[in-house]
């Protein structure tokens, strides 16, 4: 990233810039099962894949954008929050985090009901590959979901899925293992009028799909939490408030 700003700015000639490439976990998880599995579902894709032109996902997005409408809401608290949440949740023994999602469940539920929902949480993983990140731009994140009805066992469920290695890079090792036309094919099939078995398959069990009971919550932006106000930003459409 600091190199490719300094080449925009004019101050680097001829370097080459570091572009890494199939960057690793350095802990890898994901048996046999898992493979056997991914292996399937791509032998079943090769049989009638299909390789989606711009075009296609110009069209694609339009008709999604005029049929969903989406939303955003900005709040700000005051700067002096963040230390004092940071006191109340070490006190209580759970994180900012866990605090952040939980109050995000307690605020859906209190307009949908308190009925389960899949929350679906992102988690950097820029620090524990094997190439150095630090200088480099790219979406390093990995992600679990939780199935949760109560809100107070949220803690609880979203520490078993990130301290456990297996759970926390299931979804990055599992989607290194298929096939990418695949892959590109989900959203087609979630939210599109696409139709291949396989693809519709592998949205419901990703959970790409509108059915009005999982949100996703993400706080990777923030960087230091001493530095920042507290800023929560939301995306919802605008017939359904998650």
């Amino acid at each position: 990233m600091r190199d490719f700003l300094c080449a925009l700015d004019g101050k680097i000639d001829d370097a080459v810039l570091e572009l890494p490439e199939n960057n690793k976990l350095k802990k890898k998880s994901g048996g046999f099962l898992l493979r056997l599995f991914a292996g399937s579902l791509n032998k079943q894709w090769n049989k009638n894949k299909k390789a989606f032109a711009y075009s296609e996902y110009a069209e694609f997005f339009k008709q999604y954008r005029e049929q969903n409408p989406a939303g955003i809401h900005l709040d700000e608290t005051e700067k002096d929050f963040l230390p004092k949440l940071k006191v109340n949740c070490k006190a209580r023994g759970i994180t900012v985090n866990e605090a952040v999602i939980t109050a995000f469940v307690r605020a859906v539920q209190s307009q949908k009901g308190n009925k389960l929902f899949r929350v679906g949480c992102a988690a950097s993983v820029r620090d524990e590959l094997e190439i150095p990140t630090s200088h480099h731009m790219g979406n390093y994140a990995t992600g679990i979901s939780i199935d949760v009805k109560n809100a107070n066992y949220v803690p609880l469920k979203l520490r078993e899925k990130f301290n456990s290695p297996k759970k926390r890079y299931l979804i990055l090792n599992f989607l290194d293992r298929m096939e990418k036309s695949l892959i590109e094919s989900i959203m087609y099939a979630g939210y599109g009028d696409y139709k291949n078995p396989v693809s519709k398959k592998l949205s419901a069990l990703l959970h790409e799909q509108q059915n009005g009971k999982s949100f996703g919550v993400s706080n990777l932006d923030i960087q230091n939490f001493d530095e920042f106000s507290f800023k929560v930003a939301s995306t919802h459409l605008i017939n359904d408030t998650t």
